[in-house]
């Protein structure tokens, strides 16, 4: 049978609480018989006591003859409160009255027992004394002697009797003193009490509490049945701050980020389209007009086939590398690199186009920066910086001043690229770096580029463990930084 998880938790509590109770229980009884053996315990301590004496009395008297003459001496010596009357021998025809000659003190004081034997718990009832041979003197006359805990009466190292104790342990009446009989019968009506109680108590908020927990469980299975379908938009409402809270946070957090992605593809899909459409439509129509007799197929017009043919080559390329970027597939030889080294290498190759552009250039690296070195590509490296500045010579004004300075600390090196103007509205810089993303309207060509130059150097900068962002800077332009992780021997 195929349990939902609501009765699984209701099943797990329930069973927790009668798990409780049973040990509540076997504790009790543990308890019951642990208090049993305490009373007996400390009862045969008293029997100790009451050996002694009934040992002096013995050795006093030469026999246990008083006791036979007298059936209530027993009772009297139990009693020290009576008065020596009641112990004394009834005067018999032709004979004195026997003076009682019964002393009650202990033998030793390290054997007194914390109460004397005369205490309210009154075992006098339970005390039988026994001659040598085991047969009854005084005392209780019910039971047999094997219901009694015994102890020998030993005089000049010889046995002349016992005295006995009726066991608690022992016997049809576990208990004689119902003082003990209602003691324990109230506690353990008061455990069962208790225990069903938590019983039921338990059973209830279990029930409740299960019915809590699933709520915003079902929550989650039927936003995530929603996912499923394509509905994006889905949120979970979940008060708690409790794991369950935190699960549905993660949870909305996951649902945004699909949306987001999906709106993203979806743009991917019309950037793509309009990307290739624009040269494609421009190369059959030139070629169509070449056909037709309206253009010539002179060198001016086969060079302006060739340059839409180019940059569709370029657009196709960027987006094979970007998406191999992407799917971790890109190609990476990770060697040891100096990354000043790398950029003054690309500085070096751009510096006529820069300078021919009507831009100028300030660089600005520490001494000693080229000594430092990170894990990385150095093709990559080539392609980042190169795009960054590439990127810098298409949006910035003419004439203007491209800055590229350097920093650096015991883990990380940061290469900032800042130009003077203009800068980027401060809604597009968080989607700077997003495919195909170009912040003039009117997406041309001539200003705006293809938009894929950034995706990628963010996709090659996350490849070498580092992390780059974009702002506007203090010159008045856009203000590009690159941060990587040096190697551990630069630490």
């Amino acid at each position: 049978m195929k349990l939902n998880l609501s009765l699984k938790i209701f099943i797990t509590f329930l069973l927790v609480t009668v798990t409780s109770s049973l040990l509540i229980v076997i504790a009790a009884r543990v308890s019951n018989n642990y208090f049993k053996s305490y009373r007996q315990q400390n009862d045969m301590k008293k029997l100790e006591y009451l050996a002694d004496a009934v040992a002096e009395f013995y050795s006093e008297n030469n026999g246990w003859d008083l006791f036979f003459q007298n059936p209530d001496l027993w009772r009297s010596f139990l009693n020290t409160g009576s008065s020596k009357a009641d112990m004394v021998r009834p005067a018999q025809e032709g004979k004195p009255p026997l003076e009682p000659t019964i002393t009650m003190r202990p033998i030793s004081m390290d054997r007194v027992p914390p109460m004397p034997i005369w205490d309210p718990q009154n075992l006098g009832p339970r005390l039988s004394l026994f001659d040598a041979g085991k047969n009854r003197i005084a005392g209780n006359p019910q039971g047999t002697l094997e219901e009694y805990d015994t102890l020998p009466i030993i005089v000049d190292n010889i046995t002349v009797g016992w005295v006995g104790l009726r066991s608690y342990m022992r016997g049809p009446d576990t208990l004689d003193q119902a003082l003990d009989q209602e003691y324990l019968k109230k506690q353990s009506m008061i455990i069962f009490i208790t225990g069903g109680i938590v019983l039921l108590a338990s059973s209830f908020f279990a029930l409740i509490f299960s019915r809590h927990l699933l709520k915003p469980i079902r929550l989650l299975a039927d936003a995530t049945k929603a996912l499923t379908q394509r509905n994006f938009g889905i949120r979970i409402h979940v008060k708690s701050s409790d794991e369950l809270g935190n699960l549905a946070e993660r949870f909305n957090f996951m649902a945004k980020k699909m949306e987001d992605y999906e709106q993203s593809q979806l743009r991917w899909l019309s950037d793509i389209s309009h990307e290739l459409r624009t040269p494609l439509s421009v190369l059959i129509g030139e070629i169509e007009a070449i056909q037709d007799g309206v253009r010539k197929a002179d060198e001016k017009s086969l060079k302006s086939l060739c340059d839409e043919a180019k940059h569709l080559e370029k657009l196709v390329n960027d987006l094979h590398t970007l998406s191999l970027a992407e799917a971790g597939a890109i190609s990476m030889k990770m060697v040891s690199v100096k990354p000043i080294s790398v950029l003054n290498e690309v500085i070096y190759h751009f510096k006529n186009r820069i300078e021919g552009s009507g831009m100028s250039l300030d660089v600005r690296l520490k001494p000693k920066s080229d000594e430092l070195q990170v894990l990385g590509d150095p093709l990559r490296l080539v392609q980042l910086f190169s795009n960054i500045i590439e990127n810098a010579l298409v949006h910035a004004e003419k004439p203007g001043r491209l800055i590229i300075k350097q920093s650096s600390t015991k883990d990380n090196i940061s290469l900032v690229f800042e130009d003077t103007g203009p800068g980027v509205p401060e809604e597009s810089l968080p989607r700077l770096f997003e495919r195909l993303y170009r912040t003039d309207a009117s997406r041309s060509r001539m200003t705006g580029g293809s938009g894929l130059g950034l995706a990628i150097c963010k996709s090659i900068v996350e490849l070498h463990n580092g992390a780059v962002h974009a702002q506007n800077g203090e010159e008045g332009g856009l203000k590009i930084e690159i941060t990587l992780p040096l190697e551990p021997v630069n630490r």
